[in-house]
């Protein structure tokens, strides 16, 4: 075999030997406190973080989480219930919502990103009924949103990509 000069490339520092792990995530040092409020129809479990040195960011992060928890409620209520193709088709505006939960949990925790997804389901008495039936109509939300931990500010999921990188969902 040639031998090859490697003299051109020696620097002063410790001599690679053997591959070296470099960690390209780091999970964020944050504490998840699981938040529950539940009664007999409905159920809204969230996510609420601890543990960042700046506690107004941490407040600021709560908060955002705990609006967009309130959006997803909100917008399961049949009235305000967004115009998915179809959906007045079988859920009407004086529909009743038998039972509903919202939920929400860590998608992401790493190199100070976090991205929180939210789900909210519920179930509707398609035809006024309050019992459901064989006219109960299921729908389910989600949502996320990803949060820069070192200002609170949400991050559009577009600027998490380097400039130039395409893409594709193949």
């Amino acid at each position: 075999f040639p031998s090859h000069d490697t003299s051109q490339y020696s620097t002063s520092g410790v001599p690679v030997t053997e591959p070296h792990k470099i960690k390209w995530l780091v999970q964020n040092n944050l504490i998840m406190e699981e938040q529950r409020d539940e009664n007999s129809k409905h159920t809204i479990n969230y996510v609420k973080i601890a543990g960042l040195k700046d506690k107004n960011v941490e407040t600021k992060i709560n908060d955002r989480i705990q609006s967009k928890v309130t959006e997803i409620e909100k917008a399961l209520q049949p009235e305000t219930i967004a115009p998915f193709r179809g959906v007045r088709t079988k859920i009407f505006e004086d529909s009743k919502l038998l039972n509903s939960s919202v939920y929400s949990f860590t998608a992401f925790n790493f190199n100070h990103i976090l991205s929180v997804q939210f789900q909210g389901s519920g179930n509707y008495g398609a035809d006024g009924s309050m019992y459901g039936g064989e006219n109960t109509i299921f729908l389910n939300i989600s949502d996320a949103i990803n949060i820069d931990l070192n200002t609170g500010d949400e991050i559009a999921l577009k600027n998490i990509f380097m400039n130039g990188v395409i893409v594709t969902g193949k």
